[in-house]
């Protein structure tokens, strides 16, 4: 993965308010990201949800210490996002990270008030994600694609 990608990714960690200087200020609070994965676990852990966590690490987000992972895996069968991203809300994380289109879909479908980050979908204004581009509002941001 490229650098340019690395710092999208680290940049949509932040902007839902996970501010380097963070972890120092919420001493005591272990902060919980669910992450909602469309692929396999082997997928997941070698890509974009790697790359989530490390940019995290950098940050001062160490897991065990100030921040915990609670993650799902979909075995590339989208029919199952649905149901495993109200499973995930249902823990209540502080954060849901996701990658695809259709991760953002079913987090969005089963929270409006947990943040969700996305590294890459679509159209997100058409979908309902947003409600433009210069004012989103809600609780999604991210990446969007625009090669469509």
């Amino acid at each position: 993965m490229n650098n340019r990608r690395r710092l999208l990714i680290a940049i949509g960690g932040v902007s839902v308010g996970f501010a380097h200087a963070q972890p120092a200020e919420r001493a005591g609070k272990v902060m919980r990201v669910g992450i909602l994965s469309v692929g396999t676990r082997a997928i997941a852990e070698g890509g974009n949800n790697r790359t989530f966590v490390d940019a995290m690490l950098q940050l001062g987000w160490v897991e065990g210490r100030n921040i915990t992972y609670d993650v799902v895996y979909a075995d590339s069968d989208v029919t199952r996002l649905l149901p495993l991203a109200t499973e995930l809300v249902a823990r209540a994380p502080d954060l849901i990270w996701v990658v695809t289109t259709q991760s953002t879909l079913a987090a969005f479908a089963s929270t409006r008030t947990i943040p969700i980050v996305f590294a890459g979908s679509s159209d997100i204004v058409e979908r309902g994600l947003a409600k433009t581009m210069a004012h989103p509002g809600g609780n999604v941001t991210g990446v969007q694609n625009i090669n469509t």
